[in-house]
């Protein structure tokens, strides 16, 4: 994979506001890299707003430092999330569904479906996201 064809980088604190902030980087990366398939963007979109949601939600302690970085090259879409807080707790693994009445829990599943590539480790104190989708071109 060569460099990225666009990339957007943002640092600050995970709270109110901060899924606006997202959409905003989103749309500065779209145009970018136009070339980039509308089923590609929204899947990916999709994926990055959920975890940027679980982030805001369920990080410890609050408030909490995000840096985010989404980039776009010519194979694929990438974004990598760190955050200060404590070690996030998911079972990446699961691939269930919850119960059609439960209000939560849904966020993980649809962002691992969109993207081909859905991880979380822990590295040097923080909670490091990465998600990759392969380009459909």
């Amino acid at each position: 994979m060569t460099g990225p064809l666009a990339q957007v980088r943002r640092s600050g604190v995970a709270g109110p506001g901060c899924l606006e902030l997202v959409h905003a980087m989103l749309a500065e990366l779209w145009a970018g890299a136009p070339d980039v398939d509308e089923a590609d963007r929204m899947m990916f979109e999709i994926a990055v707003v959920e975890i940027a949601g679980n982030v805001v939600e369920h990080t410890r302690p609050r408030p909490v430092g995000c840096d985010l970085v989404l980039s776009a090259h010519a194979d694929a879409l990438e974004a990598t999330f760190h955050d200060d807080g404590v070690d996030a707790d998911v079972d990446l693994t699961d691939t269930s569904l919850p119960d059609p009445l439960a209000e939560t829990g849904r966020g993980l599943p649809m962002a691992r479906a969109a993207v081909d590539v859905l991880e979380h480790t822990r590295v040097e104190g923080a909670n490091r996201w990465f998600l990759r989708r392969v380009r459909t071109r």
